[in-house]
Order: C-alpha cells, then sequence, then structure tokens
C-alpha cells in the first residue's frame, strides 16, 4: 500500500538532510556578501517554514558568537538595519508575512535572503538581486523540513559561519536518522519497540503537554505544531526552567490540571546538570497527577543530531496518531480558507507585486 506524501516524506528524513546540505553548500553568495559578517541572523517565516528558523536558532545559540532570532509575523522588528542578516524561509514562496518582512527588510538596509521552492519569493529575490536558495516543491512544508533546516545550514556555514561544524555534525545526524528509521518503520509494531507508535498509543484520546529546554525550545514547539496540523489535535508546549516559575504552581493539591494530561518531556544525554535536575524533579512532581508520562530521549553525539532525532521521534508519533485517530495528514482545509480569505480581503501579493514593479 502506497504511503500517505507526509508519512513519506517524513521517514526519508535522513535523505532530506542530505540533499537539502548539497543544496546549501553550492550556493556561494561571496559576491554578495564580500567579506560581510552579520551583527545579527533575524529568521522569518510562519507555520512549517518558520519552524526551520527556530530549530536553526536552536543549534546556533550554543555555541555561534552572532546573535539570531526568529521572528513570525509581517513586520521587521526596529533594529534590523544594514548590519542584520534577515534569512526569509516560506517553503512555497507565497507566505504574505514572509514576504512582507523580506520586503521591508531589503527597504531597511538589511542584507536578505530568500528560501523557498518557488512561488513570489524567488521572484522579489531576483528583483531585488538577493540570494535565492530554491528547494524541490511538491510537499507541505511542514514535511520538508530536513531539506529546509540542512539547506539553510550549510548556506550559512558556506558564506557566513565557515567553522566546519556543520559538516561534521552532519554526519553524525543522517547516521542517527537512518538508524531510527529501521526503528520507526510502519512494519515495526509498538511491542517491538517503535517508539513514535508507542507514544501515539499513549497520546491517542489524550491533551499532550510537551516539556523541552531551553535550549531545545523549538523542538517542543515542533511536537506541538505536528500534534496540531498532522494528528488534527490540541497541544501544548513548555520550556524549563521557566515551567518552573509559574505553570508547576497548577501541580499543586489546589492547583487545576484538566483530565487526560499526557506529558512528555524531551530528554538529551546534553542536559547540563541544572536542566538533568529540573527535569527529575518535573517528573516526580507529574508522576499520578497526569494520565501518562513520556520520556523521549535524543540519539546522537552532536546538538544538530540531538535536536533532529528528536523531531524525527516527535514527527513519526504524530503521523501514527493520526493513523490511530483515522485523519488525513495532509489535511489543511481550515488554514486554506482562513489564507483564501485574507487574499480576498488583503491582496498582499498584488500590492507587492505592484511595488516590485516601480
Amino acid at each position: 500500500m502506497a504511503l500517505n506524501p507526509i508519512f513519506k516524506a517524513t521517514l526519508e528524513s535522513a535523505d532530506q538532510y542530505r540533499v537539502g546540505a548539497d543544496i546549501g553548500f553550492k550556493m556561494d553568495a561571496s559576491r554578495y556578501f564580500d567579506g560581510w559578517i552579520p551583527n545579527g541572523i533575524v529568521f522569518t517565516g510562519m507555520g512549517g517554514s518558520a519552524i526551520v528558523g527556530g530549530l536553526a536558532s536552536d543549534w546556533l545559540k550554543g555555541w555561534c558568537r552572532i546573535p539570531v532570532y526568529t521572528v513570525r509575523g509581517y513586520y521587521p522588528p526596529g533594529f534590523i538595519d544594514e548590519d542584520i542578516l534577515v534569512f526569509v524561509l516560506s517553503y512555497s514562496g507565497d507566505t504574505e508575512e514572509a514576504l512582507s518582512i523580506a520586503y521591508r527588510s531589503f527597504k531597511l538596509g538589511a542584507r536578505v535572503v530568500g528560501l523557498s521552492s518557488g512561488g513570489l519569493l524567488e521572484e522579489l529575490c531576483y528583483n531585488l538581486g538577493v540570494p535565492h536558495i530554491k528547494v524541490l516543491g511538491g510537499y507541505q512544508p511542514r514535511a520538508a523540513l530536513g531539506v529546509m533546516l540542512s539547506s539553510t545550514l550549510a548556506f550559512l556555514e558556506t558564506n557566513i559561519l565557515k567553522s566546519g561544524r556543520f559538516t561534521d555534525e552532519l554526519e553524525d545526524t543522517v547516521k542517527v536518522l537512518e538508524k531510527l528509521k529501521s526503528g520507526l518503520a510502519p512494519s515495526i509494531p509498538p511491542e517491538e519497540g517503535n517508539i513514535a507508535k508507542q507514544i501515539a498509543y499513549k497520546v491517542l484520546g489524550k491533551l499532550p503537554v510537551v516539556y523541552g529546554w531551553e535550549s531545545i525550545g523549538s523542538v517542543a514547539f515542533r511536537w506541538r505544531t505536528q500534534f496540531n496540523e498532522n494528528s488534527k489535535v490540541y497541544a501544548v508546549d513548555a520550556i524549563i526552567p521557566e515551567a518552573h516559575h509559574n505553570e508547576v504552581v497548577t501541580y499543586q493539591d489546589n492547583g487545576f490540571l484538566p483530565s487526560g494530561i499526557a506529558a512528555i518531556l524531551l530528554r538529551s544525554m546534553l542536559e547540563p546538570e541544572e536542566i538533568k535536575v529540573r527535569m527529575e524533579i518535573t517528573r516526580r512532581l507529574l508522576h499520578g497527577r497526569v494520565s501518562n508520562l513520556i520520556e523521549v530521549w535524543s540519539s546522537g553525539s552532536s546538538r544538530l543530531a540531538c535536536i533532529a532525532s528528536l523531531v524525527y521521534v516527535g514527527d513519526m508519533a504524530s503521523l501514527y496518531l493520526a493513523e490511530l485517530r483515522g485523519v488525513d495528514p495532509g489535511d489543511i482545509s481550515i488554514i486554506n480558507r482562513l489564507k483564501a480569505e485574507l487574499d480576498a480581503r488583503l491582496k498582499f501579493r498584488d500590492k507587492l507585486r505592484m511595488l516590485m514593479s516601480r
């Protein structure tokens, strides 16, 4: 039986990382940058494209001396100027919020780079004379995460970072994802160690609450949004240690927790001691207060493998949950209706084309 397109693309994530890295490494923008180093990098986009910027930020923040930010919305932040690199992510190339920030940031003097499978973003980059990274089309954005993330990081490594770190960590990441694939494949039942299927069964009919920690905040957010889009279920994400300064109060005897919570703790051998202790305390405090308590550990020795492996397990769990619920993970009809109404009322892309023609 043929696999659902989103399921197939997600399952083959290791291949996506290879393909994306090859695209990014081949993008020589040395004439555009001419030795320039940004004072900050802003990743911008929405939904399944924006998460690429969030994950890239998670990876960079641990070692890169250039400040990184993720912006979701129509307008660039006030600090955008000629010393900032704005990395615009829109898989379709037609996301109006991303296009808005791309155009406005360019007008503010920022260096702009676009990544899409085509669309108006490719046209805009051509008109503005800025680099555009083109990836293969045909997927829904969230199912193209591997190729988008690796092409983004490879481009930055080639043209800005020049650290060698991404090349080293990419090899570890691909190996980890290939190994995980064999254990998470549809043919492997939960009782034989398919962690993604185990999670799906434990989450079915429950409210997923996903706990990450500060260095993988975007991974927890990815889990939440994949449960939203693929599984069509409401979900919550929380970040430690911040959750220990507010949310934890609801665990008290006089607190209120909704019934039927499936708490998911995202763990890693790369956790610093403070986070390790906080995660262990969180697990103890939640014990007996939630319907299911699930710990998911990352794989691999590198920061990128940690991020990619946790994302992969979450993506596959959300797809198996969709299967259990009998829903099509590719059905985003309400988003399409919303976009159609926005387009009819705002006509943003028509206005942008008029600006480009001047």
